[in-house]
């Protein structure tokens, strides 16, 4: 955990609105931060790749949409013998499709990242575990060892 942040300030990282941010926690689309005693929100970096994540897959799912139709329409121009609209069509759909194959390759590039954090993050804690003194002079810190 690098970076952390208000909700105001993850929000203008990431180009909503703060009550935006509120929703995707709700919603369940982004984990849950922690809170401070006077129960703000504590945001960190890993809260804004999962903001970037979601916007991107329903930027992806948007277009999806979109291309099937435009395929539909596609098939239709050309069963009614209208081939030239039906080739200018599937020459947009292509350029379409392209630009939503790039979506889904950031998006999962951004799963890539939080996968690396959360492991680096996991390692950290494994190699931070504390051994009692009096413990480390037994068999158990052994299998303690062993364990980590």
């Amino acid at each position: 955990m690098t970076g952390t942040y208000t909700t105001s300030q993850i929000a203008k990282n990431a180009g909503v609105h703060p009550n935006t941010v509120r929703k995707y926690e709700e919603w369940g689309l982004i984990q849950k931060p922690l809170r401070k005693p006077n129960g703000y929100r504590i945001f960190t970096d890993i809260h804004l790749k999962q903001i970037a994540l979601l916007r991107k897959a329903f930027q992806i799912e948007v277009m999806q949409a979109g291309l099937r139709s435009r395929i539909v329409n596609v098939v239709k121009l050309s069963a009614q013998c209208r081939f030239d609209e039906a080739v200018q069509l599937a020459q947009e759909y292509i350029l379409i499709a392209g630009r939503e194959k790039q979506n889904a390759k950031e998006a999962a590039e951004i799963c890539e990242e939080l996968y690396k954090n959360d492991f680096q993050n996991n390692a950290n804690k494994k190699s931070a575990v504390k051994i009692p003194a009096e413990l480390a002079k037994t068999s158990e810190h052994q299998k303690l060892k062993n364990h980590f």
